[in-house]
């Protein structure tokens, strides 16, 4: 993830839980300071993580809480997991999803 703005004023967190079919599999929050833009935000997981089997197909998408934090926030004073604020300055933002299918070798 990267962000096209840097929030000099009013940093913003970002929560976000990835979901295959329906079924939540991780999830992870950050906050955005001033030297949010251009800085790439990495975070890695295992889609196939938990399955006793590799299944024909499955949905993955994930759903970002998002949360405008009060004007002279320091970012670095942040607990991204804990954070809250008045709905006025929270909103949710969704992916698009992603199809995987797999097809069996030789097949």
């Amino acid at each position: 993830m990267t962000s096209s703005m840097a929030f000099k004023e009013r940093p913003v967190v970002v929560r976000t839980k990835v979901f295959r079919d329906n079924t939540k599999i991780d999830e992870f929050a950050v906050v955005l300071g001033e030297d949010a833009r251009g800085k790439p935000f990495v975070q890695t997981l295992n889609v196939l993580s938990g399955l006793p089997a590799v299944p024909a197909s499955f949905l993955v998408h994930a759903q970002a809480d998002v949360i405008l934090l009060p004007a002279g926030t320091d970012p670095k004073t942040v607990d991204p997991k804990a954070v809250s604020a008045a709905a006025d300055t929270t909103g949710t933002v969704l992916s698009n999803p992603v199809r995987i299918n797999f097809a069996k070798a030789g097949g």
